[in-house]
């Protein structure tokens, strides 16, 4: 009986043996399961690492090549001004003036006309081994390398007058027609005198003036540089063809009204003066002159404060001299040119005065640049490049006398006679 109890108490304790070795196996069988889930993770956090080295790299990659980019990009600038520089010493050829003013002549004649640019990829100078060691031109530094912006030239007079934006076709404007009373001083109870004043309007029509050169599409794209400059030339052009009319223009047909035809023309009785009051003049008496053409507005209440004359006639004044050689007259000149426009539009025997507050251009369509095709220009890989505006010049027909206009010779003639 006490070895059955003995033998019971052994099984008993290799049971419990059994039983806690069986507890230990499923912990560590869990440790391993949880040890393997690590590694997954491991193994898939190191993948990750390895996707980023590779993005990593790959964006290295990238970075190297925009940088190139940006060296090829810096080196094709130097040169595209190479290129800017050739276009610009082309464009101040005689040959190109002439053809410009082929150009000016065929617009001004209501005909079609283009503008051929002929330049040598040599003569541009422009570097094509874009690479890891690109060739880069050297830029010429006796030569002018940057756009010259000639928007800004020829517009004095354009400049001078007043400018209103309007969104409608024409301008309307009332005037006094007629009128034959008089106000009189009378006693408080008498009736009032009829001025007998009429009243009318007169319509000003805005005017359109365009004009397109052709050039070629292969031309823009080497060097985009000749688009600008094309616009500024054409821009230029118009305004050339504009001033020309503000100042001649007759108001027929498709023409402005130009500031002779809308001013007064110089006279004697106009002046109040008498013949002879001045000297005896010449048509190089031009300080008096433009001081009696004055004279003529002021009369009638206007402030003559804007003078076009011509570059030749202004030098003439400030160079003037008396019959012993001697300069003559500083300050008197000095005071003639005050407000004086010297420009190109006026003959060398011309002048005009005007009160600049009674002249206004109205805009409807200010100057504008557009780029199309005309005719066969797209299969013949050219582009147009148009320009355009829409304007009309105003001056209320009562305010005519604050304008006047003639020339130095007939001015003299008639302050002589």
């Amino acid at each position: 009986m006490e070895n059955l109890i003995k033998l019971q108490a052994s099984v008993d304790d290799m049971l419990a043996k059994f039983k806690a070795k069986s507890e230990k196996d499923e912990v560590i069988a869990k440790d391993i399961e949880t040890l393997k889930a690590m590694k997954g993770e491991i193994e898939g956090f190191n993948a990750k690492i390895e996707e980023k080295e590779s993005a990593i790299e790959d964006l290295e990659t990238k970075l190297k090549a925009m940088k190139q980019k940006v060296t090829n990009i810096e080196k094709r600038e130097e040169s595209v001004k190479a290129a800017m520089n050739a276009v610009g010493v082309k464009l101040r050829e005689p040959e190109m003036a002439e053809k410009l003013n082929d150009l000016s002549a065929s617009l001004k004649a209501g005909k079609k006309g283009s503008l051929d640019f002929k330049i040598k990829a040599a003569d541009m100078n422009i570097g094509t081994n874009i690479g890891d060691n690109p060739a880069v031109p050297a830029v010429n530094p006796y030569r002018r390398n940057e756009p010259v912006d000639v928007r800004r030239k020829g517009r004095e007079v354009y400049d001078s007058i007043n400018t209103v934006q309007i969104d409608t076709s024409t301008v309307y404007e009332d005037y006094e027609a007629a009128d034959s009373g008089t106000p009189v001083f009378a006693a408080d109870d008498a009736a009032a005198p009829d001025l007998d004043v009429t009243f009318a309007t007169e319509a000003f029509t805005t005017k359109r003036i365009s004009g397109y050169t052709g050039v070629s599409d292969k031309m823009l794209r080497v060097v985009s540089y000749i688009e600008n400059k094309i616009e500024s030339i054409i821009r230029r052009k118009l305004i050339v063809g504009v001033t020309t009319q503000m100042i001649e223009g007759d108001g027929t047909g498709n023409n402005l009204y130009g500031l002779k035809t809308l001013g007064t023309a110089f006279s004697l009785a106009g002046t109040g003066l008498t013949a002879g009051d001045l000297g005896v003049l010449t048509s190089k008496s031009k300080v008096e002159i433009l001081g009696a053409a004055m004279l003529q507005a002021q009369r009638a209440f206007f402030n003559p404060d804007t003078k076009l004359i011509s570059h030749g006639d202004v030098l003439g004044m400030k160079l003037r001299k008396d019959d012993n050689g001697s300069f003559d007259g500083a300050i008197q000149t000095a005071e003639a040119l005050q407000g004086a426009i010297p420009n190109q539009y006026i003959g060398s025997d011309e002048f005009i005065v005007f009160d600049s507050s009674i002249v206004t251009k109205y805009i409807q369509q200010d100057i504008t640049v557009t780029m199309g095709y005309i005719d066969d220009m797209f299969i013949k890989s050219q582009t147009a490049i148009k320009v355009e505006m829409d304007m009309a010049q105003v001056v209320n027909p009562n305010e005519a006398e604050g304008i006047v206009y003639g020339t130095y010779t007939a001015a003299a003639t008639a302050l002589n006679a």
